[in-house]
């Protein structure tokens, strides 16, 4: 199956009967923004988008816990005629020491993935970074943030997008993995099944975590940073 031909079948599933044919063939992604929202509540009928995908079942049970942790929120805001733009789960109360324990794996999972691509510079940055702080407020955390998580966040994108066959079906996906919550660490953890790599680490899996339970992470020089 060729893209357009999947982009094609997408059309025929009835939640997203409203997409338009393709204007440009060669950007059939941005067509795609949002339609994951379409199998809200519960994800019924979410598994049409992968069946055609080879990882497609491994896709399909990655991204049904998203649909879980929101469920109820959304059902409240469709009885009030409310349609959520974004999944967007509620925040758990969580102790210092697990959120900095899921912070510790995320940084060792980063610091293999650079030691696996051999990036010498990546990897000196990430040996540099040995410490979780939790802050208190979003606004907190920007204020301590420096360049660190630019250069963290364009060296993984670039990592992710060389993994992706850019032939492969999945990659017209890639905007509405992005559109789940304006999110790409989280849309790079719910594709990671299709994603081939010999690591033997869910890089993005501690990210998830946190992310699930309503926290937010950035890194700075020595630290990451965690905040509700």
């Amino acid at each position: 199956m060729e893209k357009l031909e999947y982009f094609n079948y997408l059309r025929t599933i009835p939640a997203l009967n409203f997409i338009g044919e393709a204007d440009h063939p060669e950007h059939l992604e941005d067509n795609l923004y949002g339609i994951f929202q379409c199998f809200m509540p519960d994800g019924t009928g979410v598994e049409a988008v992968f069946s055609p995908l080879p990882d497609g079942d491994l896709l399909r049970e990655r991204i049904l816990p998203v649909y879980k942790l929101v469920e109820e929120k959304v059902r409240e805001c469709l009885k009030q005629e409310i349609v959520p733009g974004y999944f967007v789960p509620e925040t758990i109360v969580c102790s210092n020491e697990e959120l900095m324990q899921l912070g510790d794996q995320f940084i060792n999972n980063i610091k293999t993935l650079s030691e696996y691509n051999n990036d010498n510079e990546f990897t000196e940055l990430m040996a540099g970074i040995t410490n979780v702080e939790i802050v208190k407020s979003r606004e907190e955390l920007d204020k301590s943030i420096d360049d660190t998580q630019d250069y963290i966040y364009d060296a993984l994108s670039d990592y992710i997008s060389d993994y992706i066959d850019n032939n492969d079906l999945l990659s017209i996906l890639s905007e509405a993995y992005y559109s789940i919550a304006c999110d790409y660490w989280l849309s790079y953890y719910l594709q990671y099944p299709a994603i081939k790599t010999d690591l033997n680490c869910d890089i993005f899996k501690p990210y998830f975590e946190l992310w699930a339970r309503g926290y937010y992470c950035s890194f700075k020089t020595d630290a990451l940073l965690i905040c509700p």
